[in-house]
């Protein structure tokens, strides 16, 4: 699996860019988010609010065409939840589930800029290639 990274800024710190009489070492620490991450986030906006463990795995399939084991959608989300991206709560009892409830998720602030981030990263990439003209020569 391709894994594409894009720096996170925890909410409480700003960005400091290089060359701003700043160097490398003084940027905030930066995490990276793979491939299966971001399409975990997207799947929790998707769900508009009832993301939860199942539901996750029930759209990553249908959306990428793939079986995805549910406790790597488990680790995934104790991840994303360890480095703010989300925040887990504790849904409604069901019937279905034995009177047990939900591990629903919901986006964070910083789940939120994470999905910015890459939106900004594939904007970026999207000019260069139609300025270098390789959508239209690969395509």
């Amino acid at each position: 699996m391709n894994r594409t990274t894009i720096s996170v800024k925890p909410e409480n710190q700003r960005w400091v860019s290089p060359g701003k009489g700043e160097t490398r070492a003084n940027v905030a620490e930066t995490r990276k988010i793979g491939e299966f991450e971001l399409r975990v986030l997207l799947t929790i906006v998707r769900l508009n609010g009832n993301a939860y463990a199942p539901t996750i795995q029930r759209e990553l399939g249908v959306r990428t065409n793939k079986d995805v084991c549910l406790g790597a959608i488990y680790v995934t989300l104790d991840r994303l939840e360890k480095r703010g991206l989300i925040a887990s709560y504790r849904g409604e009892p069901t019937k279905v589930r034995g009177g047990g409830p939900k591990r629903m998720v919901k986006l964070e602030p910083d789940g939120v800029r994470a999905l910015k981030s890459y939106k900004e990263l594939l904007s970026d990439v999207q000019q260069t290639l139609d300025e270098a003209h390789l959508c239209t020569a690969v395509a």
